[in-house]
């Protein structure tokens, strides 16, 4: 191979790696031994970072923000509105601390982040979206989920179009959710390979638009198709209470260099390895007889 070449087919690589999307680890909550959890997105297997703390009780949900930071809700005995809190939860050791609570139902238990940092909720008992402050805790109301049994979203996450995905956990249905009124459009019924619908309560979108949730009552870890709902086993998850699955956001995927796109960038790699191959030839031309 000739150093000209050499130098395009590496501009093409170094341009096509770096228009690529990363994914960072994943997180989940194990509501039997109260302890954080992170997950391998290859084989499914879960593995204790920490205890959560006196702090925790019974997390619902799992969010991370643009900046890293984890959050969770603990709904407690869900006996009261008060039960239901907000937390934020250190990723490298486990511990909770109490933001603040919700003031709306104890039954909110889907979380997620858009693209602004909004953070949503799903209340299973009101059947309704709401808001959450992240400073305070408190929560605001957008409007009914739409469930025909009037409850039974639990897991929520967004991608990377600001799409907000949910799942019913009581139909079996994946939907998308509408974050101005909160009503609910079925996609599909999840299904599965064994030929009955998984049981999903959590959902997280990876760095490359995959989207994964978790089946409680198999203990696996899934990837879910976002247009027919089929659900693809990854793996055993090795903790039986997992509750809430959350992505960590990349570092090197939150800012991107900015690049051009693959079609552009080859255009690019093949512009300077012509470049090469001209200024290679006049210094040919140039040797002496």
């Amino acid at each position: 191979m000739t150093r000209a070449s050499r130098t395009a087919a590496a501009c093409v690589a170094v341009l096509m790696f770096a228009g690529d999307a990363h994914a960072g680890p994943l997180f989940g909550i194990d509501i039997f031994t109260n302890q954080l959890l992170s997950i391998d997105p290859v084989t499914g297997l879960a593995t204790n970072i920490g205890p959560l703390g006196p702090n925790a009780t019974a997390i619902a949900g799992l969010a991370f923000d643009s900046s890293g930071r984890l959050f969770g809700v603990d709904v407690g005995n869900q006996s009261s509105v008060t039960d239901t809190r907000l937390l934020s939860i250190d990723p490298t050791t486990g511990a909770a601390t109490v933001i603040g609570p919700l003031g709306f139902s104890p039954g909110i238990a889907g979380l997620a982040f858009d693209s602004n940092d909004t953070l949503f909720g799903a209340d299973f008992f009101t059947d309704r979206l709401v808001t959450i402050n992240t400073t305070t805790g408190a929560a605001t109301d957008i409007g009914p989920l739409g469930s025909p049994r009037r409850q039974g979203f639990e897991g929520l996450a967004f991608d990377k179009n600001d799409t907000l995905f949910g799942v019913n956990i009581r139909t079996g249905q994946l939907s998308t959710i509408n974050t101005t009124t909160g009503l609910a459009t079925n996609i599909a019924l999840l299904g599965s390979p064994l030929g009955f619908p998984p049981v999903v309560q959590s959902l997280a979108f990876d760095g490359n638009g995959i989207l994964f949730g978790a089946d409680i009552f198999r203990n696996q870890l899934l990837t879910i198709n976002t247009t027919t709902g089929a659900a693809t086993v990854v793996g055993s998850l090795g903790s039986p209470g997992l509750e809430g699955l959350a992505f960590q956001p990349d570092p090197a995927s939150a800012a991107p260099p900015t690049v051009p796109e693959p079609s552009s960038a080859i255009l690019f790699a093949l512009g300077l390895a012509g470049m090469a191959l001209s200024a290679a030839r006049r210094r040919r031309g140039k040797r002496p007889v």
